[in-house]
């Protein structure tokens, strides 16, 4: 399956260039993920890339190889900017430069913690769970690395 999707922009020919995706994806980005979010506008975001999924990226054509690149290039950033959508979506609060307008207080519950995501049956999963410890010369290092920035 994953090598007939990957080639299929070579039988489509009147459609959708590569980058005319990449940019209509990376301009959702700039607009709905940007430094200051929301839920309201996240889904909005989820939203257009949803639609750009279902309605552009069955039309990408590719004329040669270079282009079938370029294809899977901007299918993949399409697929990570979703993922980054919903981890965006997922985390409810403010920590560092991730600010989320509507939850603007850390949330000490997180601290040392990641998020998981996965795909189960074409589903996103995500979870919090906590990160492993750091071996004792990384930790080291860090108290070295943040003296050094005072």
């Amino acid at each position: 399956k994953s090598r007939t999707e990957a080639l299929k922009p070579l039988s489509v020919k009147d459609g959708t260039e590569p980058m005319e995706l990449e940019c209509a994806v990376r301009y959702i980005n700039d607009r709905y993920v940007g430094m200051h979010m929301n839920e309201g506008k996240l889904l909005e975001g989820l939203k257009r890339l949803n639609s750009l999924k279902r309605v552009f990226l069955p039309e990408l054509m590719a004329e040669n190889p270079h282009y079938l690149m370029r294809c899977i290039e901007a299918r993949n950033i399409l697929e990570m900017s979703e993922v980054h959508l919903n981890a965006c979506l997922f985390r409810k609060e403010t920590r560092g430069n991730f600010v989320r307008i509507d939850y603007p207080e850390r949330d000490p519950k997180n601290d040392n913690c990641i998020l998981i995501q996965r795909m189960e049956n074409g589903k996103h999963v995500i979870e919090m769970r906590r990160a492993p410890e750091l071996k004792a010369e990384y930790i080291e290092e860090g108290k070295k690395h943040a003296a050094n920035q005072n």
